[in-house]
């Protein structure tokens, strides 16, 4: 051996037959043309990829090209999503005949009766009696009993299957309202909501000053203008005189900690839409299947947008569920200055009347956001307390602390509502609030001795 390699008499005849496969198919001729024409080049391009690419294939599109083509698609994507939004907005403005409704409506219930799986607060108290006696009734802007059970009719599913079409439903389909609200609320009797009262906020606390379970804390209150009837009934122009009353109220607010901007849902970039709805800022798109049934999303986008300060705390909801959602957020659980943040924000828009019953509270198109209709939620992970040994134990915890659990995708994380709002204020919720989360978090670190 001379200490040269031997080449392998198979390797060469792969290389030879690979030389004249690229011959044969003119992949030589045209690479070699290219790397002439670089060559020959005077001024050297910043990038010869690019530049080979382009000579391989003249008739390929440049870098500028694409870019037209993709701004142009997305143009057309635009077009398609307003056009799709069009029709919606035609359709939500064919009215259902009298005969229509009662077939639908007869149809449906006995649909309702039959189903053998689903036990939502909607079959058990439409009795035979109550349906009778319900069916023909209308409220005082037209809303049908099928305004307002619709959705709990086309999915057996829901847990209530009620969405209010306004706020006289209340009165008007009590024999239905009202077992199912002392029902889910849990209250009994006749009892008067209390007077709006935020109270002191100094009662209240960072519920996690050492950042050991609490992630982020937000508090949501939703509200209804008195004068307006609720998504079902609305068409676009009165979902714009919402937008447009709400939205004056709120870009008036020149306070340095809580003025912003207002953006419809429309204009907001694609971009952002995608980025705000991840991170909370902006509400889901209209995908949820028991809403779209109650026609909540009626005429979108039309009526709908975003109000935010500058510093993001503080966000409003147009007419997303309700008319309005009042949003205060933040990183970490300071329940106190998100609290106050929160009732400075409805302070601000005094000028708006709510919609209010005597005994129910403010009144919402969602049967669940009654009473001071506030939620309180954090973010928080309870690693111990979610092991399925101590499931007993949390389920027992959730339900004498008046809070609601919702497991979140990353593992350990929980999302903690309060569920307790009818017959309470507003600081009466957030204390009941602070003491069921500590009760909650003295739990899971005793499951660590």
């Amino acid at each position: 051996m001379d200490g040269h390699a031997v080449k392998s008499p198979n390797l060469e005849e792969k290389r030879q037959e690979f030389r004249k496969y690229l011959e044969s198919t003119g992949v030589t001729e045209k690479l070699t043309n290219a790397l002439m024409k670089l060559y020959q080049q005077e001024t050297k391009p910043d990038d010869p990829i690019a530049y080979i690419r382009k000579q391989l294939c003249e008739e390929c599109p440049d870098v500028e090209k694409v870019m037209e083509m993709q701004t142009q698609i997305d143009e057309l994507a635009k077009e398609k999503k307003l056009a799709a939004a069009e029709i919606a907005i035609i359709k939500s403005q064919v009215k259902k005949t009298a005969s229509e409704i009662d077939m639908i409506i007869n149809t449906k219930y006995l649909e309702l009766k039959a189903d053998e799986a689903g036990n939502s607060l909607l079959k058990e108290y439409l009795t035979d009696d109550n349906f009778e006696k319900l069916k023909a009734l209308k409220t005082d802007v037209n809303g049908t009993l099928l305004d307002n059970i619709q959705s709990g009719l086309y999915n057996f599913d829901s847990d209530i299957g009620i969405f209010a079409s306004d706020k006289n439903a209340y009165d008007v389909f009590e024999g239905l309202f009202t077992g199912v609200l002392e029902d889910y609320h849990d209250v009994e009797g006749d009892p008067i909501h209390p007077e709006s009262k935020w109270g002191d906020s100094h009662e209240l606390e960072d519920l996690d000053p050492e950042s050991n379970f609490i992630k982020s804390i937000r508090i949501i209150v939703g509200r209804s203008l008195n004068e307006f009837e609720f998504m079902p009934l609305l068409n676009v122009e009165k979902f714009e005189k919402i937008e447009e009353k709400i939205s004056k109220a709120l870009i008036k607010i020149d306070d340095e900690e809580y003025k912003g901007t207002y953006q419809t849902l429309s204009s907001i970039d694609d971009k952002d839409v995608k980025k705000w709805i991840e991170d909370g800022t902006l509400f889901p798109e209209p995908e949820d299947k028991f809403l779209k049934s109650a026609e909540t999303y009626r005429c979108w986008p039309k009526g709908r947008g975003l109000f935010k300060n500058e510093k993001n705390n503080v966000r409003a909801w147009i007419n997303v569920e309700e008319h309005v959602q009042f949003i205060s957020a933040d990183e970490g659980a300071n329940l106190q200055k998100v609290y106050e943040r929160l009732s400075k924000i409805i302070e601000l828009v005094g000028e708006l009347e709510f919609a209010k019953h005597e005994r129910w509270g403010y009144l919402a198109h969602n049967l669940k956001n009654i009473g001071n209709t506030m939620r309180i939620i954090v973010k928080a992970k309870i690693p111990k307390l979610s092991l399925e040994e101590n499931s007993n134990k949390f389920e027992s915890l959730l339900e004498a602390t008046h809070i609601k659990a919702k497991d979140l995708p990353e593992k350990g994380y929980y999302e903690l509502m309060s569920t307790k709002r009818v017959g309470l204020t507003e600081i009466e919720t957030a204390l009941d609030f602070q003491k069921g989360i500590k009760e909650i978090m003295t739990a899971e670190k005793c499951l660590y001795l």
